[in-house]
């Protein structure tokens, strides 16, 4: 009996190993299409996204936690910072070139704004001299105008110039309280609070008092026209750093100026020039900050500058 059992077993053996080598070859076969998909598909992937980026598309968005091989999972999340980097890039880029024309557009307006400016102040205030009572009032509406057009002239002459002399360490207080002082008597009111002790920010003190004054100057012509009470003026510490705040209780921003407003060619005001909430921005930015502007729940506008403490500044 063990010796036909031994024969049989003899006969079954090559076909035995002939399915085995069989089983095996389509099972390596399977196992090496489920590897080459599971590597393939991540790579398709991958080469999709560095399309989109090439293109200036965005990313899928990401939808709970990746899975997947480790080194991919790596990948994928350095392609979208690499993106996320690349757009910011490329916006910054594109605002830094807007800001090189209008500064370039700028300057070439103020020099021709301010090249007749003299000759016409000249010519007015020879006619403010006259007897005539209606050549007089007509002589002092031109000079009002010829003033207001100097303004302007200085203010394109100002835009996107580099700051003037050394940083030096600026007490915000102050700052805020020589500029409110003179609105003190005006037919808007103009209220300070200081809150809290306030550190003092090293950057250029003519540049922020600037960009405050055309914050608040904004502001009251907002109240003027749109029938508000005051205007606020806040000085805060503000994380590491401080934060100025104009409020107001007038009309509000517009909401299809919201996210517009700071730029040069943008202005809510009916003889403003659009370069002031520019040039408050541009404040921000030079000393490291930011400028937010958005619309209040009561109503009126509030508007930011947020500027960091440096290592050079010291507690007021």
């Amino acid at each position: 009996v063990y010796a036909l059992v031994a024969d049989r077993a003899l006969r079954l053996l090559p076909w035995a190993a002939l399915f085995a080598i069989l089983f095996l070859s389509a099972l390596s076969a399977w196992v090496a299409r489920r590897l080459a998909s599971n590597f393939s598909t991540p790579i398709q992937e991958l080469v999709g996204w560095t399309e989109r980026i090439a293109a200036g598309e965005e990313l899928p968005p990401q939808r709970g936690r990746e899975t997947g091989v480790r080194e991919y999972r790596v990948l994928r999340r350095a392609l979208r910072v690499g993106a996320s980097r690349l757009e910011t890039a490329q916006r910054q880029e594109v605002e830094s070139a807007r800001l090189r024309a209008w500064t370039e557009m700028a300057r070439r307006v103020a020099h021709e704004i301010k090249n007749p400016l003299t000759p016409m102040r000249m010519s007015a205030a020879t006619l403010a001299r006259n007897g005539d009572p209606e050549v007089r009032e007509a002589a002092e509406i031109l000079l009002e105008e010829v003033a207001r057009l100097d303004d302007m002239a200085r203010t394109f002459t100002r835009f996107g110039r580099p700051p003037e002399g050394p940083p030096a360490d600026v007490d915000l207080v102050e700052l805020a309280r020589a500029v409110v002082t003179g609105y003190e008597s005006g037919e808007v009111p103009v209220r300070l609070r200081a809150t809290g002790v306030v550190p003092r920010i090293h950057g250029h003190h003519d540049i922020l008092g600037q960009a405050l004054r055309n914050l608040v100057v904004n502001a009251v012509e907002a109240v003027t026209e749109g029938g508000g009470s005051e205007v606020l003026v806040r000085v805060e510490a503000f994380g590491d750093g401080a934060r100025l705040t104009v409020r107001d209780d007038g009309p509000g921003i517009p909401a299809d100026l919201l996210d517009q407003v700071w730029l040069p060619n943008v202005t809510t005001r009916h003889r403003g020039s659009g370069l002031g909430l520019a040039m408050v921005r541009r404040a921000a930015e030079i000393h490291g900050g930011s400028a937010v502007a958005l619309n209040r729940i009561e109503g009126g506008a509030e508007f930011e500058i947020r500027l960091p403490r440096t290592p050079a500044s010291r507690t007021a």
